[in-house]
This record gives structure tokens, sequence and C-alpha cells, in this order.
């Protein structure tokens, strides 16, 4: 068990305890990557090491030339806070994954030759130190390097949330011992999965004896500036602060952007889609048909250059037949351009009058409280909160359609969800921690002369948008029947 304590304006990340049984606690790919948990962990699992081994193991490299320290998490995570050889000042590897599923397709099949070699040739102690989060994915990642027959594989035990309950700024111990380093060898932020976002090496940092809460923010303020890592994708400034509302438009992947650049940005490019930022965008609208032509054009050029990735020509093609759609209609006058179209959320395709960004994963939790706050803010006569509209009644069982805030760009047509409908078969609440059943679940019923099986999807059932509106993505059926009649 590891614990943590939570800063007093966040909610409980855990508010739930859920026991299950997975293949798999993080995804690897597994039918690619060929790795049995049960069986090939125990056989080709790496090293353990302590925080105080793993920390004193990378003091005593000297010259940097017997350890290769690689980072086993994903790009977007690496990017705010990552481990740096004391000595040489060279940072971590970053396997440049947007998820563990791919590490050993991009990263271990590219390197496996090299670490290899260097342990047969140039230095057969050469050791690889691996670390992740809490530990989790260097289990899987040891054996995937293991296998390829790279020896001297080591991880750190408990990961970087073990490692900074031993050590903090000034690179002491917490029971006390002072270290041989005169700082930390952790730069920068850890990323966690929850509302916490990233924790600094002194916030929420408890006694891993005593489980006592040590003086957390005592020097926050002076590491604000000195321990930032991670640096705009646009302006090249310091910058550490992820968001859910900043995500690669391509891939979806969380990207560094600062308040200036967001201002002056409709859409982000992660690093790998940072070639297509001058053609490639989801929202069409605010473009006019000679500026769509050059989209094309470009689009048409990356297409014809890509010859060995299927998904990467496959995104490509889908672009280009949506801009094709896009100049038809405008051409046709079926459509008119928007140059002052809001913004929309990349996630939800909702406009920022209902979503800022942040709309999905452990993101969602603060939805809840911006749209209760704008229903406050937005109280002239009284000085107390004005009761929130109630969530319509809904029950399990209950049949439904495609309702008033149905949105077509992200849930797709109507059409098909209209004629056969969907049968409630569980509410719950939209985000994690929620104290409102503001979310259902939907089984469709799709028409039976097609091939497609019937869907389950999650819809929200009077979520709160950030300006206090209860958003709605399906209605009763019945709702639908009596205004039918009524018109």
């Amino acid at each position: 068990w590891k614990v943590s304590s939570v800063p007093p304006d966040v909610p409980e990340p855990f508010p739930d305890l859920k026991i299950q049984w997975v293949k798999e606690l993080v995804s690897t790919g597994s039918t690619s990557t060929n790795v049995n948990a049960t069986t090939d962990i125990p056989t080709y699992g790496g090293i353990h090491l302590s925080p105080r081994e793993f920390h004193e193991m990378l003091v005593e490299d000297k010259d940097g030339q017997d350890i290769t320290l690689v980072d086993v998490r994903n790009t977007f995570e690496y990017q705010i806070g990552h481990f740096v050889h004391p000595h040489t000042n060279q940072a971590a590897m970053n396997p440049s994954t947007v998820t563990f599923s791919s590490f050993d397709a991009l990263f271990v099949k590219k390197h496996a030759d090299k670490f290899l070699k260097e342990q047969t040739t140039t230095s057969k102690n050469k050791k690889l130190l691996l670390y992740c989060t809490g530990g989790i994915r260097c289990e899987t990642a040891s054996v995937m390097l293991k296998k390829r027959g790279i020896q001297n594989v080591y991880q750190l035990n408990g990961g970087i949330h073990r490692y900074l309950e031993e050590y903090h700024a000034a690179g002491t111990s917490r029971n006390g011992q002072e270290s041989s380093s005169s700082s930390s060898l952790f730069h920068g932020k850890n990323f966690v999965f929850d509302q916490r976002v990233a924790l600094e090496q002194q916030q929420g940092a408890v006694d891993s004896a005593t489980g006592e809460q040590t003086t957390a923010n005592e020097k926050k303020e002076e590491l604000n500036n000195t321990n930032i890592v991670g640096r705009c994708i646009e302006c090249d400034d310091l910058y550490d602060e992820l968001s859910g509302s900043r995500i690669c438009t391509v891939c979806r992947d969380l990207v560094l952007v600062c308040p200036s650049c967001c201002l002056r940005m409709r859409e982000y490019h992660c690093h790998r889609h940072a070639c297509w930022k001058q053609c490639y965008f989801t929202f069409l609208e605010v473009y006019t048909v000679t500026e769509l032509q050059q989209m094309l054009k470009e689009l048409q050029e990356k297409l014809d250059g890509v010859k060995d990735s299927k998904s990467v020509r496959r995104t490509l093609r889908k672009q280009i037949i949506k801009v094709q759609e896009q100049i038809q209609d405008l051409q046709s006058g079926k459509k008119l351009p928007e140059p002052h179209a809001p913004r929309r959320c990349r996630t939800c395709m909702d406009t920022e009058e209902y979503c800022d960004g942040n709309c999905w994963g452990f993101w969602k939790h603060s939805q809840f409280r911006r749209g209760a706050a704008a229903v406050v803010e937005g109280d002239n006569t009284s000085t107390s909160a004005p009761p929130l509209a109630p969530i319509r009644p809904i029950h399990v069982g209950d049949r439904v359609v495609p309702g008033p805030n149905w949105n077509v760009l992200r849930l797709g047509s109507k059409e098909s969800k209209m004629s056969g409908g969907g049968i409630v078969t569980e509410i719950k609440g939209w985000s994690a921690g929620s104290m409102e059943n503001d979310c259902v679940v939907v089984q469709w019923h799709i028409n039976n002369t097609t091939k497609k099986k019937d869907s389950t999807n999650i819809y929200r059932w009077g979520a709160l948008a950030r300006n206090g509106t209860r958003m709605y993505d399906v209605a009763p059926l019945v709702d639908e029947a009596e205004e039918t009649t009524a018109t």
C-alpha cells in the first residue's frame, strides 16, 4: 500500500474501493508483446532496488558509463518530471510513448540491439535502471527487455512515489540520514492519475515509517521556478501544468501549452504531430474554401510521404475526406465559413460556453463544482447559493433516444439510434467520486436489417456544464412521442 495526503482544495481522489480480477494492471497490448504476467514476471523480472539502493547506485556511477537510466512512463509524464544522472546531468531516456501498450514496439525493439551490443562488447557490466510512477509498469518492462537477452536490468521498487517518500528536494532521507547527493535526483513533478494531477517533490509527502505529514509546502514557493523541467510546446518557455483541456487535436495526447499561447491557438499539436499543425484540424468551420484547399494539398503530400505506417495513412485519409466534404458543403452553399465560431472542446465537442475542456478522465470531477459555481455567480439577488436544478427522473429499463444535448460531432448521427432506441441498463455518477447519479449506460438496439451488433455507451444525464446547465445526451422515448403529438 502507498500512503498519500490530499491538499485541502482537492477532493478525496480515491472515494471508493474496487477489487477486480484483471489480466493486466496496465495494458501492454499483450497480443503483440507476448508477456504472461503470471509466469514471466517471476522468471524474467528485473532486480528490485529500494529507493536508497537506486539513489546510491546512481551516485556511485561517477563517469556515467555503467548505467543507462530509462523512464518507462509516457511522454506527457516524462515532460513534467524525470530523473537526471547526478554526475553527467543527463536526463533519463524518454520512451516517447503515448500509452504503455506501445512500449515494446516503440522503445524495446528500437533500442534492444544497442543495449545488447553495449553489454557484450563495450561494457559487460552495463546496467539498465528502470523506473515508473509506482513500480507496476517496470514489472512488465523488465520482462520485455530480458526476453530479448538484455541482462543487468534493475527497477525502482515502488517507483517515483516511494522514492519521493525517502528523498525530498534537499537530498536527505526522510528517516533523517544524510544522502550522498547534494540534491534530489528526480527533477520536476510526478504525474499521478487522479484529481491531484501532479505532485511536487514536497507536496503531500508522508513519512513512510510513522505516516505523519511532513512540512510539505515549506519550500514550495522557492521550488516553483527552480524545479520546473517542462516547456511550452509552442514558445518553449518553462511550463509544467498539464490540463485535460490541452490535448493534441490528432491523437489527444496531453501537451504542455502555456496560458499565453492558449489565447492565440484554437487547437494544439503534440511533438509527434507538430509537422501537421498547418493542415490538420478537427474543427473546420472557421476556414474558407481557399484555406481548406491548401490544407488538402498539404495533407495529400503528407500521405504520399508515409510508406510504412498503416495507422498514419488511415488517419490522413480520413482527414482528407473530411476536408473534401467541408469544401463541397461550402461551394454548394450548404454551409458558410464561421471565422468567429466559438472554440470547442476536443473531447466532447461542446462549445466553451458549456465545457472548458476538462470533461474527461479524472478531470471530470471538477465539472460539478464549476457548474455549481456558475449558478452561484449568476445569482445577484441573494447571498445564499440558489438550489441547483434537480436531475430529471430516470429508471433502469426506461427506453431512450438521442436527447437535446446530443452532439453529432462526438456521438455520431442520431438516425440509427432513433429507429430502435435504447434501454437504460445502469445509472451512476458521471465522474469519479460524484455525489450525483448524473450519467446513464444505454444499450442500443440497432435495426436488425444491418449487420451491426447492439452497442452499449455512456451518456450524460443531468451532468453539470461549466455554465450551470444540466446536460442530457439522451431523452425518454415517451417524451419524444409527446413532443411529436403536440407539434
